[in-house]
Order: C-alpha cells, then structure tokens, then sequence
C-alpha cells in the first residue's frame, strides 16, 4: 500500500489526534486544516489524495468549502477525493454531502477500519484493511463516570494514542467551556453550538455519558436559539467535567486507567 498524502480539515484538537493516530499507523502523512477556510487554501497550492472534511467548522463549514473546491475544479480540472466527517447520524445527511460534491461520508466517532474502507473506496484502490480489533476487557472504579472500554476500542488498543486523545481533551476543552459561558452571555447561537457540541462529541471517544447528555442539551438549546434552564444545564456539565478530569489526568500522567481483568 502506498502512503497517501491527506489533508485533514477539523477544528477538534481531540478529533485531529485521534484521525492522525490511527491514519499515521499505516505511514499516511497528515496535513491539518482548523477550518474550511484554510481547507481551502490548502487544497489549492498543495496536491492531496484525498481530503477528510469535518461538515462543521468555524469561518466556513466543510459543505461550503467542498463546494467551492469543485468549483475550482470546474475550471482547473482534477478532482480531489473528498470524504465527509460529521457527527450527524440524522436521515438525508449522507446524501446533503454528496449534493455538495463530495464523495464518502464517514460518521463519527471515526473508526480506523471506517476510515480506511472509506479511502480505499473513493480512491478504488488496495488500501490496507486495519487488523480485527481486540476486544478486551477492563476493569475500571470509575465506569459510572467513563468507559475505559470504549475508549481504547476508539483508539484500536492502543494506549498511547488514548493518552494523546486524553490530553488533547485536557487542553481543549478550558476554552470550549469559555466559549460557552460567553455564548450564553451573548446568546451566541452559533457559538454555543459550536462550543456544546465540540465537548459533546470528544465524549463519544470516553464512554462519558453524563457529560455528553449536558453537552447535548446545550446543544439542543442553541439550535432551538433559547436560554431556558441554559445555567442549570451548563453547572450541571461543569460538575459532570470535574468528576471526568481528574481520571484523564492520571492517565495521562501514568498514575491510573484500565487494567486487565480475569475475563480479558
């Protein structure tokens, strides 16, 4: 298999970990884009095989970037294999991708074996299938907070990635609960979204459901644009993150996190 070159296009520190993690394992080199934007930009003055775009970016989402990619196209001629990242599980998304040009839809969390099925089909191409995940067992006292078993599922066993994953999220996530109490301040709609469903999503990868139902909620409050119980609901994700963070940071610092047990 040869290595690709991709551009990675996703706002997420956590997510970009991950998607670099488990891409970098079959020697494809990453290039990271923060926003559609810089997508853009780069997708015109480098040659990529392939682009991983996430739908919802700040100063220009995936769609729009997508759109005007092949719009560049139309008079440069290529095509540039595109593949839809988004959290959207909703009907019709997949096919709202694909009216925008581009080619595969992937739906997080991101799966190494998804990623790679996905690639090998746009690209029609032998890209190399992941190895059939190992499934262990864990033993954990924190499982009422996080799932130690879903995470390194995630992260296809393989604890060092978790370790990135955890501390990305320990580094991401102060400015993504700044984002929210200002958006709630300013009933920035936009923002609270974007800030909710960020957190929101890096809880998929932890088995962390209390903190993802906060998350969730806010979420829903943005789109419905209302405040209602929207302080009761952001000291409840507060009290829900500071049960979570101690755990991830003795992970990271190699002081705690799953252990084997009899079964696994």
């Amino acid at each position: 298999t040869r290595p690709l070159r991709l551009l990675l296009a996703e706002d997420s520190l956590v997510n970009q970990k991950l998607a670099v993690g488990l891409l970098e394992r079959h020697g494809h080199r990453i290039t990271i884009a923060n926003n559609g934007r810089q997508a853009l930009e780069l997708a015109a003055n480098e040659n990529f095989d392939a682009i991983l775009m996430d739908v919802q970016m700040p100063e220009m989402d995936g769609l729009e970037a997508t759109r005007q990619i092949r719009e560049r196209e139309q008079q440069t001629g290529g095509h540039v294999p595109i593949i839809a990242m988004t959290a959207h599980a909703l009907k019709g998304d997949r096919e709202r991708c694909l009216s925008c040009g581009m080619d595969e839809y992937v739906a997080k969390p991101v799966r190494e074996r998804q990623l790679l099925l996905a690639l090998r089909t746009v690209l029609g191409e032998e890209v190399a299938p992941a190895p059939a995940e190992k499934v262990e067992n864990y033993l954990t006292d924190d499982s009422h907070i996080m799932d130690w078993n879903v995470a390194l599922k995630v992260c296809a066993g393989d604890r060092e990635l978790l370790r990135e994953i955890a501390a990305a999220f320990l580094e991401e996530h102060p400015r993504r609960i700044d984002e929210i109490r200002r958006a709630i301040d300013t009933q920035d709609w936009e923002l609270l979204h974007r800030g909710a469903h960020t957190i929101k999503g890096s809880m998929r990868y932890f088995g962390a459901n209390a903190v993802f139902d906060r998350a969730f909620g806010l979420e829903q409050l943005a789109a419905a644009q209302r405040l209602d119980g929207s302080e009761e609901i952001f000291t409840l994700l507060k009290q829900e993150l500071a049960k979570l963070v101690p755990h991830l940071i003795n992970y990271v610092e190699g002081r705690g996190g799953p252990a084997r047990s009899e079964r696994a």
